[in-house]
């Protein structure tokens, strides 16, 4: 059976949507090809578009608080749009609690305007193309009068950054006092820019700091180092979080990750 070789380019956002999109991917397979689309928890949202011979097919994956992968059918294209953490929400017109663990389709959310922008990605040729069209989309709903702003949305954003920044996680009620909210009113900012609320974006970011550390670990972590260093009580903790969240013992993340790196010495000796 002959391999099915995929190409995939991102697209850095234009300035004005550098603060809220990481990037836009897009993928393309030279025959129809089944994609795999899998996600970990990690604080963020994603609009993903299918392109195959007869149209094409998006929607938002909400933020996760557990592990996805799905088979698509098979596809020529795909147009992967990576938002930043606390950066979906302007574009949903809705609190992004609503699209936590859910696939909502663009039509739901934009009507119109979202089914024109799949007829257009499905004609069109190229992979500068179709992130050019997705580029305009994006910048149209976010100068639209249907632009989702809470109040608190500022506040959610620097309190994702002050996470990021910090060595050691904070908790909740310092994170607040920081960014000048009480911990409800942070909680329900959270809730409506981010998708969870700060104790669980907190614990997702966690997961990620430990699953970070075991990718780049050997394929016998030292478990118990990993669990202090990403803040865990203590080693039992961390393992049980890890196969609540990604649904795989983790031995089996370690041994997947270490294939992955010899894949990657592999190709680049």
């Amino acid at each position: 059976m002959l391999a099915i070789v995929l190409t995939t380019r991102a697209f850095a956002p234009p300035r004005s949507l550098a603060r809220f999109v990481e990037c836009v991917r897009v993928i393309d397979a030279p025959d129809l090809a089944r994609l795999r689309y899998e996600r970990l928890p990690d604080g963020k949202t994603e609009l993903v578009v299918q392109i195959d011979g007869r149209g094409a097919e998006a929607g938002a994956m909400g933020t996760r608080t557990r592990a996805i992968s799905k088979e698509s059918s098979p596809l020529a294209s795909a147009v992967i749009v990576r938002f930043r953490a606390a950066g979906a929400y302007p574009f949903f017109g809705m609190p992004m609690s609503e699209l936590t663990d859910r696939h909502t389709s663009v039509e739901t959310l934009w009507g119109g305007s979202g089914r024109a922008l799949q007829d257009a990605l499905a004609g069109a040729r190229g992979d500068e193309a179709r992130a050019r069209l997705m580029i305009s989309a994006l910048e149209a709903r976010l100068s639209s009068d249907r632009v989702f702003e809470p109040a608190a949305s500022s506040a959610v954003r620097r309190a994702t950054r002050t996470i990021d920044a910090m060595e050691t996680l904070p908790r909740v009620d310092a994170l607040a006092a920081h960014v000048g909210l009480s911990e409800r009113q942070l909680r329900r900012a959270f809730d409506a820019v981010v998708g969870v609320g700060p104790k669980h974006y907190l614990r997702i970011v966690r997961f990620q700091r430990a699953l970070a550390m075991l990718r780049a670990s050997t394929p016998r972590p030292a478990w118990g180092v990993i669990a202090r260093d990403a803040g865990y009580f203590d080693q039992a903790h961390m393992i049980a979080e890890l196969r609540e969240m990604t649904g795989r013992a983790p031995s089996e993340l370690a041994l997947r990750f270490a294939a992955t790196r010899r894949g990657l010495a592999l190709q680049n000796p």
